[in-house]
Order: structure tokens, then C-alpha cells, then sequence
């Protein structure tokens, strides 16, 4: 067997899916999930359950549990490219609790309540922190429109973030409109902040 008879896939590097792609589509997956999740049970949409309650119905469970996992799994790939390593510990706390949330439905018992509570709670928090941190990294030599986009995405997650922490306590508000909001935001502020070389293909 010649040289010119072999297989060039060995030699070739294959192309992979920048952060920022992978980041938009995980946002799409989870949005989609959510949009099938409200069409199923329409009432998540004027209780103020959450994202949540879209966990405790047969029906709903498997959307809304794909949308969780596809965040989960894309923070994951994500953090095992990067090379920082506060960035690794938060990318994969996220992702361990995105995951780990599905698995702990609020309905089962007061205990269940407080622990899906705490892990939400823990969840978003953390990924204030993410952003905030990066965003910060990023904004001192960023241009004029990619600052205005970090600090437009920044924004909207501290917005949603207080919001989603007023209306968790109460039985009237729009909490899983304040909840999706701050997921995408921090998908979309990720994808600007990890706009950098640790995830160059080299």
C-alpha cells in the first residue's frame, strides 16, 4: 500500500465547535425546551412555580430535563478545554448542578423542596460569579461593541437574578420568565467572556 493510498484523517486535525457556538446552541436547546415545556402545560407560564415545574409532569419531564443536560454537558466540554483553573471548579459546579437539579423534583416532600431550592439558588449564584469574574477579564481590552454586549448580558443576569430571588418567596410573580431570562443571559455573556485563547484549537 502506497503512501498516497492512506488515509489523510490521521494526519488532518479535526474542526470542532467553538465555545461560542456551542454556547449559542445549548441557549437555543435549553429555550426550545422550555417553549415545548410551556405548550405541553400552559400554566407554568401564570403560576409562579418556575422552570421547575416543568420537572414534576410526566409529560414534561423529558424536555425539560433535555434542555438541563444540554447546558450541563456543553459548561462541562467547556470547562475541560479551558485552562484556568477557577474557570474548570465553576464551569463544572454549574454544570454538576444543572444536572443534578432534574434529579431532585421540589413536589416530593418539603425536604425535596428546600434541597431543589438551595441547589437552584447555589446554581445561579454561581453563575453570577462566573460572569462577573470573566466579564471583568475580558472588559479591559475588549472594543466598544463586545464591552456593550458583556455589560448589556451582565446586566440582565443581575436584573434576573434579584428578580428570581424576590419571587421564589412569594406565590405571585413571573419566575420562570426571570429564571429563563438569566440562563440565556449567562449563555450569552459566556460566550463573549470565553472569547479568548484558552479555547483557540491548536
Amino acid at each position: 500500500m502506497t503512501n498516497a493510498m492512506l488515509p489523510h484523517s490521521s494526519k488532518e486535525k479535526v474542526p470542532r465547535l467553538s465555545d461560542h457556538s456551542l454556547l449559542l446552541a445549548a441557549g437555543a436547546v435549553l429555550l426550545g425546551s422550555v417553549a415545548l415545556s410551556a405548550i405541553l402545560v400552559p400554566r407554568g407560564l401564570v403560576i409562579n412555580e418556575g422552570i421547575s415545574l416543568y420537572g414534576i409532569y410526566a409529560r414534561t419531564i423529558i424536555p425539560y430535563a433535555s434542555g438541563l443536560f444540554t447546558v450541563a454537558a456543553t459548561l462541562a466540554l467547556i470547562a475541560h478545554r479551558s485552562t484556568e483553573p477557577y474557570r474548570k471548579l465553576l464551569l463544572y459546579s454549574i454544570a454538576a448542578l444543572a444536572a443534578i437539579i432534574v434529579f431532585v423534583p421540589y413536589s416530593l416532600s418539603p425536604a425535596f423542596n428546600i434541597i431543589h431550592i438551595s441547589i437552584g439558588a447555589t446554581l445561579y449564584t454561581l453563575a453570577l460569579a462566573f460572569a462577573l469574574l470573566t466579564s471583568k477579564e475580558r472588559l479591559a481590552h475588549q472594543d466598544k461593541k463586545p464591552k456593550a454586549l458583556l455589560l448589556l448580558t451582565l446586566s440582565v443576569m443581575i436584573l434576573a437574578w434579584l428578580l428570581s430571588a424576590w419571587w421564589i418567596f412569594h406565590t405571585t410573580g413571573h419566575l420562570i420568565f426571570a429564571q429563563i431570562i438569566f440562563l440565556l443571559a449567562f449563555l450569552a455573556n459566556a460566550s463573549q467572556s470565553l472569547a479568548s485563547t484558552d479555547t483557540e484549537i491548536h
